[in-house]
């Protein structure tokens, strides 16, 4: 895809969002504390990236982070599938 962004997943609002050209949902599961009393938001994530490329690299790059001092990011339970159209005779 030519290292070009096709849209972002917006997790500092009120109400995640997806924009660009991504499709799917993003849903706040859980919201709490952590044992040292910072506060703490658990997202779903379901997108779909439409493509005609041979590969697709995907990246979570975080926006408006502060560091180990202020905020944290973790992923993980990543699943990616693919659905391939049929072959065409």
């Amino acid at each position: 895809m030519d290292r070009t962004q096709i849209g972002t997943v917006r997790l500092d609002g009120e109400t995640p969002q997806l924009s660009g050209t991504l499709a799917g949902s993003v849903e706040r599961t859980a919201v709490g504390q952590t044992a040292d009393g910072r506060a703490f938001s658990k997202f779903h994530i379901d997108g779909t990236i439409a493509h005609a490329a041979r590969s697709i690299d995907v990246e979570f790059r975080p926006v408006n982070f502060r560091g180990l001092l202020d905020t944290s990011l973790g992923v993980d339970n990543i699943d990616l599938s693919l659905t391939a159209p049929p072959a065409q005779p």
